[in-house]
């Protein structure tokens, strides 16, 4: 969950799900153009590479805004 006031939560999901989408729709072209031009592996190869290089600045760039529980996870209990 994005940790933000109610006021704004409506607008940050927004603007998440809009890049999300986005990187859905440019990284089906992107394949497709680079399959047609270099062959299927190297397009899989390079999707790989790229989803590979997203995870790192997110590792590097990131951090957690939730404090962790007594187990040091982070993570907190199911609850309904």
């Amino acid at each position: 969950m994005i940790k933000v006031s109610t006021i704004p939560r409506g607008t940050a999901i927004g603007v998440y799900r809009l890049w999300r989408d986005l990187g859905f729709a440019i990284g089906a072209v992107l394949a497709g153009v680079l399959a047609d031009r270099a062959g299927m592996p190297f397009a899989i190869g390079a999707i790989g590479a790229i989803t590979a290089a997203s995870g790192l600045v997110v590792l590097v760039r990131m951090r957690e805004t939730r404090a962790a529980d007594a187990s040091g996870s982070g993570a907190r209990p199911a609850t309904r």
